[in-house]
């Protein structure tokens, strides 16, 4: 019918996900577990969702959970935080080491088996995250070049996903602010700690967060929710950030065919997409 109307090809694929359930039951309103993608998203925003339907693929059934949802923006999290410290990284580059070169083209390899295999979407996030694992040992050595590659990738791979929509370019930080991250890292170094809490207080109504790390540095994060953002991990010295807002547009996604409808526009309209650009974000 449609093709007669419109006079053209419908679809030249037609692929069927899986189900949703909720808590492992079927979703019903009479069984009362029931939720719009809107109620969801008014909670945790639309990209968790976005992330949550990519672990499964397209075929198999998803189950929605609470923690899973959680789960699921604090991988987002920390992908967010790997590409903030990136640019920090190519900004501050005095390494000579190119290993990560490799790691991204072996990253980028296993992406695209990943994406071959019926879009197997859950190995590509995993192909994903070993990139980020890789970038966080490797990046305080490696020279700008690479450093610069490895970004081209991060983007190109998590671009093919949709993900890290909500992400801005750093902007420059404050030199007052330098100058108490400074100090509170001289405190810290003297053993005041009440001078070291006085400063982060004083950072945090300037609307910058400040967070301790594992490697006796810290993470900088210009937040209106600072709290939100204080358990950024960063393996970097300083990863100075600016405030990444949530969407100012209601996206449309819906939880069980969204993705299928998606994949099958792409596939009319741009073919499958081997060189990682026209697979454009759905929803």
């Amino acid at each position: 019918q449609s093709e007669c109307a419109n006079g053209c090809t419908f679809s030249r694929y037609w692929m069927h996900n899986g189900f949703l359930n909720i808590n492992n039951e079927k979703m019903s309103k009479s069984a009362n577990n029931f939720f719009t993608v809107r109620e969801i998203a008014d909670k945790y925003g639309y990209e968790p969702i976005r992330y949550f339907m990519l672990t499964a693929g397209y075929r198999m059934p998803l189950n929605y959970t609470v923690e899973l949802i959680e789960s699921c923006k604090s991988s987002l999290e920390r992908m967010y935080t790997c590409r903030d410290n990136l640019d920090f990284a190519i900004e501050h580059a005095h390494g000579t080491d190119t290993a990560l070169a490799a790691k991204c083209e072996e990253a980028r390899a296993k992406f695209k088996t990943a994406m071959d295999d019926d879009l197997n979407t859950p190995d590509a996030l995993a192909a994903i995250f070993d990139l980020v694992k890789d970038i966080n040992t490797l990046s305080d050595a490696s020279d700008k070049a690479t450093l610069e590659t490895a970004a081209k990738t991060f983007d190109e791979l998590t671009g093919v996903l949709g993900l890290l929509y909500n992400r801005k370019k750093t902007d420059s930080i404050p030199a007052e602010v330098t100058a108490l991250v400074e100090e509170r890292a001289a405190a810290k170094k003297a053993k005041d700690w009440g001078r070291a809490d006085a400063i982060r207080a004083q950072l945090t109504e300037m609307g910058w967060s400040v967070t301790d790390t594992a490697d006796a540095g810290a993470a900088l994060r210009s937040c209106a929710c600072a709290a939100g953002c204080a358990d950024c991990p960063c393996l970097i010295c300083m990863a100075m950030t600016k405030q990444r807002t949530k969407p100012n547009t209601a996206l449309w996604v819906v939880l069980a065919s969204a993705l299928a409808l998606r994949l099958a526009l792409a596939l009319v309209t741009e073919g499958y997409p081997y060189d990682m650009s026209c697979f454009v974000a759905w929803g």
